[in-house]
This record gives C-alpha cells, sequence and structure tokens, in this order.
C-alpha cells in the first residue's frame, strides 16, 4: 500500500471518479433540474460522506466527523427530502442559510480547491459546496415550479 504503483493507480482511479462526479452533477442540475436532481444529490452527498467516514476511521481522525459541515448536510438533506412533512419552514430557512452562509464561505476559509485526482481534497470541496449550489438551485428554481 506504501509502494509508488499502488498510489498512482489510486491516483489514476480518484481522477476518474472526480471527473464523473463533477460531469454527472453538472449534466443532473441542467438536465433533470426538478426531477432527478435531488434524488441525486441525496446519493452523492451520502456517498461523500460514507467515503469520508472510511478514510477518517482508518487514519484515525474520527472525532473530525464531529463537525458542523457534516450536521449542516444532514439538515439539508433533511429540508430537500421532505422528512418532516409540510411543518418545515423554519426547517428550510435554516437549510438555505447554512448552505448559503456558512458551508459556502467554508470553501474560501478553508481553501478548498479543484484537486481531481485526490479523492480527499475533492469530498472536502463536494461537502461544502454542493449544499450552497443545491440550496441555492432549490430557493431559486424549485419553488417557484411547486
Amino acid at each position: 500500500m506504501h509502494t509508488a504503483p499502488f498510489w498512482r493507480l489510486a491516483d489514476k482511479l480518484g481522477y476518474v471518479f472526480g471527473s464523473i462526479v463533477l460531469v454527472s452533477f453538472a449534466f443532473m442540475i441542467g438536465r433533470f433540474p426538478h426531477t432527478l436532481f435531488y434524488p441525486y444529490y441525496t446519493v452523492m452527498i451520502l456517498g461523500l460522506i460514507i467515503v469520508r467516514c472510511f478514510h477518517f476511521y482508518s487514519v484515525g481522525w474520527h472525532y473530525y466527523l464531529i463537525d458542523f459541515c457534516y450536521y449542516g448536510n444532514y439538515i439539508i438533506l433533511f429540508s430537500i427530502n421532505n422528512v418532516f412533512g409540510k411543518e418545515q419552514d423554519k426547517l428550510f430557512k435554516v437549510a438555505f442559510l447554512f448552505g448559503n452562509g456558512v458551508l459556502a464561505r467554508s470553501v474560501w476559509l478553508f481553501r478548498n480547491s479543484l484537486v481531481l485526482h485526490r479523492v480527499d481534497v475533492l469530498t472536502s470541496l463536494g461537502i461544502h459546496l454542493f449544499p450552497f449550489i443545491c440550496m441555492y438551485h432549490f430557493k431559486w428554481f424549485t419553488l417557484d415550479e411547486e
């Protein structure tokens, strides 16, 4: 696992994975903005968080999983999937503020960058940037449709 061929293969697979995530996210929000985007977003964010959990547990950084960005992502997932029924107006407001406030500003604050061959860096960017894009789209493009 500590040899150069393993890391070259891991970088290649990470590049393919990162490219697929970015292209599929842009395709889904452009082609299916009101029907399939939100289930895709739910599966993608949960997948990124699961990848992050396995990585952090293997390195011994599992206490970093008790962070605001994960709770913000869960609140956004609860809001867009309508978990609490019709009385979730306050939850949507909180999710919108988390997605467009703290999580969006943390991309600049933590200097998240688009490094396609590093899955950990791409996961950090996705966990902080994708909620901003999703909640902005939900407020300004989806609510008018309903």
